[in-house]
């Protein structure tokens, strides 16, 4: 009887939170730098208060979900923060797809460099390709700083390349990575054309 109670109780919770988690997050869709961060604060709080790998998932899924809403671009910066201690492999798409937006391109990439895993790091190399100006040099940054040897294939080219930002991003991203491979690349003049 005290199993079935204490499950029963178990699972009123979880419902509990999981209302908390979806009220607190639209509550926060409005929000713009300078308002108060009550809001903020309470998402917060779900997101430090995780103790359960299901309540993991199911909170990163809802954060993940509120960058596909039409919450504002602070809000949406906010949800990139909190998704760095929380996403999994999951959330990764949702997380890829604010790369492409000039005005979360910041925040989603400072949240893919905190989160451990292959996906992050996948998410990132897949931008290079269609990243233009600083957002291409915050890609490279980003790969060097997780120290991702398989990008310093696709981050060497960049030595090359007539904006001095993305071949000083360039250089610090092999640098960072530290491979025999990645320390290679500086065996050719990067200045030379």
């Amino acid at each position: 009887m005290r199993m079935l109670l204490g499950v029963g109780l178990l699972v009123w919770s979880c419902g509990a939170w999981a209302a908390d988690a979806a009220g607190a997050l639209r509550a926060i869709r409005s929000y713009t730098a300078g308002q108060s961060r009550q809001g903020l604060a309470a998402v917060q709080a779900l997101v430090g208060a995780v103790t359960s790998e299901a309540a993991r998932q199911e909170l990163a899924a809802a954060l993940a979900a509120e960058l596909r809403s039409d919450a504002t671009a602070d809000a949406k910066r906010f949800v990139c923060a909190q998704l760095s201690l929380v996403a999994g492999d999951a959330e990764m798409p949702a997380l890829a797809a604010c790369l492409r937006d000039k005005e979360l391109a910041h925040a989603a990439r400072a949240a893919l460099e905190r989160i451990p895993g292959a996906a992050a790091s996948a998410a990132l190399r897949a931008a290079l390709p269609g990243a233009q100006g600083a957002e291409l040099a915050g890609v490279i940054n980003s790969l060097g700083v997780r120290r991702d040897a398989e990008a310093a294939k696709a981050i060497a080219p960049f030595l090359g390349d007539a904006r001095i930002e993305v071949v000083e991003s360039a250089l610090d991203a092999l640098g960072n990575i530290g491979t025999a491979e990645s320390g290679g690349r500086f065996a050719a003049d990067p200045f030379a054309r």
